[in-house]
C-alpha cells in the first residue's frame, strides 16, 4: 500500500461549510485520508472528526493518505485548504 504525508498552511476558516466541502473532496477518494493538528489525527471523511481539532487560519496541518490514488487526494485537499477565501 502507498503511503504519504503532506505538510500544509490552512488559509481558510474552518468554519461549517469549510469543512463539509472538506469532507465532500475527501470522500471521493478511495485511500484512507487523515488531518494530524497539534498531535491529534482525524479522518478527513469525518465532520465531527475535523470539528475537533480546532484548526486555525495560518496554522499548519499534516494530511496523510494512504491508498491508490493517495496522490490526488494530496493535492485536491491541500488546494483547497491552502487557497485564500474568496479565490
Amino acid at each position: 500500500m502507498i503511503f504519504s504525508k503532506l505538510q500544509v498552511q490552512v488559509k481558510k476558516q474552518f468554519d461549517v461549510y469549510t469543512v463539509d466541502q472538506l469532507v465532500r473532496i475527501a470522500s471521493r477518494f478511495q485511500s484512507d485520508i487523515h488531518l494530524e493538528y497539534n498531535g491529534k489525527q482525524v479522518d478527513a471523511k469525518s465532520i465531527m472528526g475535523i470539528f475537533t481539532l480546532l484548526i486555525a487560519v495560518g496554522s499548519t496541518v499534516v494530511i496523510s493518505a494512504m491508498g491508490n490514488d493517495y496522490q490526488q487526494a494530496l493535492e485536491a485537499i491541500s488546494a483547497y485548504i491552502t487557497q485564500p477565501p474568496n479565490a
